[in-house]
């Protein structure tokens, strides 16, 4: 990613909320797969889910900075091990890929759910745009989150508000659902998976970064940006337990604003687009970028492998959204809690040795 400026508290607290957004948050069919069937005990989930990103967050960016390299597998894996390295950098390629095939279906069901349109015409449309403008690059990724976070923020905030009115006042309860995903396990597990599997997609994407921020920043940025994580997951949890038909649907939050007013749906459908549309691009660039780090010919091939890719997630997005959330980030999100404990090992390692560095006193 090209910036030759200091990226902002704010900037990154957009940004760091924002990689998270459509893969996690936006739709409501994650937060209700890993938490919401649990009722109580996956809100207490979900919020152990959104303090432990921000800490990871600033570990990750602590790690980054002190070892001092743009590279995302030389920074969680300490010791230098060609087979390490490139299983590591192979499996967060994988994952990555594999969130653009999980949007592509989101694409697919947004455009079913709100246009009629079958979800494997809309998702080969939303394959298309995003390979399209892949070819562009990544420029201007901050600028369009920063725009972009506030925006889904303030959205998903009215749906849950206008929820809440045509509730009446009644009670706000969640009533524990059939966990049908051997997957899961319990909501502990449940929400370490939900933790680790996002926390892995943003690691390749977080790492290049790092140079840019200032400590303070690097501190304060993943705190705020997950401040508004938990905003949202509280407005949509809230919006589920009062529309508990929504959890239904392929994407309940679009659903629970139809039911509101059909034009609050076309309304809310467009950030929740955008917000798939900017997880897809940041996953797929960051595909292309690796791949053509390691084998540059590719570059002169990028347009080929770009459709070819395209055509591999619109394939993989025929599965269908909720389907894939349940089979696709359980199992990445095994592999992301290896990452996690590698990222802390890392951590300790350079304290430890900075420290026996360090003159005795």
């Amino acid at each position: 990613m090209e910036n030759t400026r200091t990226i902002k508290t704010a900037e990154l607290a957009f940004s760091y909320a924002g990689f998270y957004l459509g893969a996690g948050y936006l739709s409501g069919q994650e937060l209700w797969q890993f938490f919401g069937v649990y009722a109580n005990r996956g809100i207490l989930g979900m919020i152990l889910a959104v303090l432990s990103l921000a800490l990871l967050g600033m570990l990750l960016f602590a790690v980054a900075k002190s070892a001092g390299t743009e590279e995302f597998d030389r920074a969680i894996i300490r010791f230098y091990s060609p087979t390490a390295l490139r299983t590591f950098a192979m499996l967060e390629m994988f994952f990555t890929f594999a969130v653009f095939v999980v949007m592509s279906a989101g694409g697919g069901a947004l455009f079913e759910q709100v246009f009629g349109i079958h979800h494997a015409i809309g998702s080969a449309m939303f394959c298309l745009v995003v390979a399209l403008v892949s070819l562009r690059g990544l420029d201007g990724l901050l600028k369009a989150l920063s725009l972009l976070v506030p925006t889904l923020t303030i959205t998903t905030l009215i749906i849950a508000i206008l929820a809440f009115i045509r509730n009446g006042g009644a009670p706000v309860v969640l009533t524990p659902a059939p966990v049908t995903n051997p997957l899961m396990g319990n909501w502990a597990f449940s929400s370490l998976t939900y933790i680790s599997y996002n926390f892995f997609g943003a690691v390749c994407v977080c790492v290049p970064m790092a140079k840019y921020v200032s400590p303070k920043t690097a501190k304060l940025g993943p705190a705020l940006g997950c401040v508004i994580l938990g905003i949202i997951a509280a407005a949509v949890f809230s919006s589920m337990a009062m529309n508990p038909e929504a959890t239904e649907a392929q994407l309940p939050m679009l659903a629970i604003a139809q039911s509101i007013d059909p034009r609050l749906g076309y309304i809310s459908a467009i950030p929740l687009l955008f917000g798939m549309f900017g997880t897809s691009l940041s996953a797929i660039v960051a595909v292309l970028a690796y791949g053509e780090s390691r084998i540059p010919s590719l570059h002169s091939r990028r347009t080929a492998v770009t459709a070819l890719l395209a055509i591999i997630a619109w394939a993989g997005s025929l599965f269908g959204f909720d389907k894939l959330i349940g089979i696709l980030y359980p199992i990445c999100g095994y592999v992301g809690i290896i990452v996690i404990v590698l990222l802390i090992e890392r951590r300790i390692y350079q304290i430890r040795h900075r420290e026996a560095q360090a003159p005795q006193s």
